[in-house]
């Protein structure tokens, strides 16, 4: 491809502002735009078209800036005074951005003391960063807002995609809360910051996104995440002033969930996705640092590096519920079709391969068996242990993992087609009381990374989805955890297991490094941690809202919940082991009457389904948040209700443990799948837990009657 010859936004920005000081003639010396530093540039040309600006009629401050979607030639800014509410007061300017999207306006007078200054860009037109040879593009209207403006001399004000959702968070925070216009803007850019990982400096307006390699990587990850938000529109079929209408809406809370105070968003004459600033976006970054049609890649930047950052950053804001962030590994897995938003619960149906429960109408799912996708997994992969689904993905991705199989199959599941296959290279294999010879034993997604972390006979690795090759890897210290969970978004894996000795251990996989390192606990350390706890560490799952583990031993009638705040334990780098600080960070919970092995956790209710692989019982259990205990002490699990179900409505499904708790239309369900046989009726029980938790029980936590028809219904399909 040849690359276009851009010096770069902050040259062209510079030189408008050198211009604008009185010289007639391009500068030849090196410029410095506030924030950043440009090397010396040799007589770059001016401007296409010079900027046109208003006319002074006082002595006020000039505003200066660039409108940059990809730069937007010929839009319409005004600038307006703001009060302490973030309202718009007196006009004190207009002026028209030239072709590079630079403007530069002369205001009438200096702003009055304690307001504001909002600029807002519209109309104009465009080339989308998401695809420079399309035609040029409407802009709309964006804004961007300050505080406290310089009286005199110069005011920078950027307009982008960014500027706008923060000015919209603001004006909401300064219209409802006893805060100041400042305060209320430093909280808006420092949640969006938290949300794509752009670097605001001493204020986003300030910041001019970058395409260059000249530009600081705060300035090219910037442009990065301009180019995702023009990918998102095309990739879900959509204008983009649509889009930023409703990503300024969702974001008007600090909350990226669909919707704001008012209701739910809107894109154009629809309602906007949940996940539109979550899972689509993540999708949006992954597909746009592969497009060969953008502004970095046109100037030898690869934005592929930039993409780590905006990804874990929106993976760690995002609701657990939005499909970019997973705690926790098993057999049943939630995914949000891409573009559709359909949200779909993935069944690992073992020798009745991958089952898809449709769940958009969570009181009527529709079950289908992939029959086309199935036939083609059949002959590589007989029986279907573990999926896992691919967040952000370009199109509807899971992995497929069988216990005892070396093959991972990544599917489409979109076009209901095979994408890859591949072999691990293992040697090893592992045992479970309910299964040998296991090579993968689970797995957890790495949005931020772009990779899947797998637990296998030979430690954990972590797995290019696309390539299906091994990045990077970790010993394991102990045992393969036969279910291992995870919190991706604090850099951690969980793997409680059977460990080197009789009791069981925990391994800690911390990957905030270039290198993961595994840290152990064991012997002494595990036996005053577990408490009277029983049965080795047959399971592991977290809360990633709560940062809190479960641990449930093999076949016991108790829980172990343990506080997974860093700072409470001690990690030796030396010796690559880790222990508890105190005794307070881990409770034991006794569940009599229920046998137990096994656990997920929705992390928005913090509801826990508990279950066994030979055992009916059935538990939902409340967690007790550490941060704020409900009596004040933290209990580790708040309340619990239990039911062994009878035979006739369920069969154990043995290992591995099949069951999966997700948030899905802001209500908590579980999944636990009956036993697989090779003909007739199949089912999988769907759990309303929040119904399930306040069902009556007796003194005993146990429910007083059959919960199967009510809180307990079967989703059921017929063996292919």
């Amino acid at each position: 491809m040849k690359k276009r010859n851009l010096s770069g936004l902050n040259v062209l920005f510079a030189a408008v502002l050198t211009a604008c000081g009185g010289g007639g003639d391009s500068p030849t010396t090196s410029v410095v735009t506030p924030g950043t530093t440009t090397p010396p540039v040799s007589a770059p040309p001016p401007p296409a078209t010079p900027p046109v600006t208003s006319p002074p009629v006082a002595s006020g401050p000039t505003v200066t800036g660039a409108v940059i979607v990809g730069p937007v030639n010929n839009a319409l800014v005004e600038i307006f005074e703001v009060d302490v509410k973030g309202v718009n007061g007196a006009k004190l300017g207009s002026g028209n951005t030239a072709a590079d999207g630079v403007y530069s306006i002369v205001l009438s007078r200096a702003v009055a003391a304690g307001l504001g200054l909002r600029a807002v860009a519209t109309g104009g037109t465009y080339v989308s960063e998401a695809d420079t040879k399309a035609a040029a593009k409407a802009l709309g209207r964006l804004e961007t807002l300050i505080a406290a403006p310089a009286a005199t001399g110069t005011i920078t004000m950027h307009v982008t995609a960014l500027t706008h959702f923060a000015s919209t968070f603001a004006a909401q925070i300064a219209s409802t809360q006893p805060k100041t216009l400042a305060v209320a803007i430093a909280e808006a850019e420092l949640a969006l910051k938290k949300w794509v990982s752009v670097d605001t400096g001493t204020g986003l307006s300030g910041l001019l996104p970058g395409f260059t390699g000249s530009a600081t990587d705060s300035a090219k990850v910037y442009g990065l995440v301009l180019g995702a938000l023009e990918e998102l529109a095309k990739n879900l079929g959509k204008n983009s002033v649509d889009i930023y209408a409703a990503l300024a809406c969702d974001f008007s809370d600090g909350i990226f969930d669909g919707k704001n105070a008012a209701g739910p968003c809107a894109i154009g004459t629809g309602t906007a996705l949940d996940t539109l600033g979550t899972t689509e976006l993540i999708r949006a970054i992954n597909t746009y640092i592969v497009s060969l049609t953008t502004i970095h890649v046109a100037n030898g930047v690869d934005p592929a590096p930039l993409a780590v950052n905006p990804r874990t950053a929106v993976t760690l804001v995002a609701p657990a519920s939005s499909g970019a962030k997973v705690g926790s590994t098993g057999a049943i897995s939630f995914m949000r079709l891409s573009g559709t938003g359909k949200e779909v619960v993935l069944i690992a149906a073992r020798e009745q391969g991958l089952v898809m429960v449709d769940m958009s109408n969570p009181s009527a799912p529709v079950v289908n068996r992939l029959d086309a996708l199935n036939a083609l997994v059949k002959p590589l992969m007989a029986s279907v242990g573990g999926v896992i689904p691919i967040p952000g993905a370009t199109s509807s991705q899971a992995m497929l993992y069988s216990y005892t199989s070396k093959k991972l199959i990544t599917v489409n599941l979109d076009t209901n087609t095979i994408i890859n296959s591949g072999d691990l290279v293992l040697s090893k294999q592992a045992s479970f009381s309910g299964a040998s010879g296991v090579y993968v034993a689970g797995g957890v997604p790495d949005t931020g990374r772009g990779l899947i972390w797998l637990a296998t006979s030979e430690g954990y690795k972590a797995v290019n989805p696309t390539t299906l090759t091994v990045k990077t890897s970790s010993i394991m210290a102990q045992a393969v955890p036969e279910n291992m969970g995870g919190d991706i978004s604090r850099g951690m894996l969980f793997g409680p297991n059977y460990g080197t000795t009789s009791g069981g251990a925990i391994d800690w996989v911390d990957l905030t490094t270039d290198t993961p390192v595994t840290y152990a606990m064991s012997g002494t350390d595990w036996t005053t941690y577990r408490k009277t706890q029983s049965g080795v560490p047959d399971s592991g799952t977290v809360d990633s809202g709560y940062n809190v583990g479960l641990i449930i031993g093999e076949d016991v009638s108790n829980v172990l919940a343990v506080n997974l705040d860093k700072s409470l334990y001690t990690f030796d780098a030396t010796a690559k082991t880790f222990k508890a600080n105190g005794t307070s960070s881990s409770v034991v919970t006794n569940m009599t009457g229920m046998t137990l092995a096994g656990s997920s956790v929705d992390s928005v209710s913090h509801y826990a389904l508990l279950m066994a692989g030979f055992s009916n019982s059935l538990v939902v259990a409340k967690l007790d948040n550490p941060a704020a205990p409900k009596t004040g002490t933290w209990t580790g699990i708040e309340g619990f209700k239990g039911y062994a179900l009878g035979f006739s409505d369920f069969s154990y499904a043995r290992d591995p443990h099949a069951v999966g708790a997700f948030n899905i239309k802001d209500r908590s369900y579980g999944f636990l799948l009956n036993d697989i046989t090779s003909s007739g009726t199949q089912k999988v029980m769907l759990v309303d837990m929040d119904a399930f938790y306040t069902s009556s029980a007796g003194s005993n936590n146990l429910l007083t009657s059959n919960p199967v028809g009510t809180s307990v219904k079967a989703v059921t399909w017929t063996a292919r």
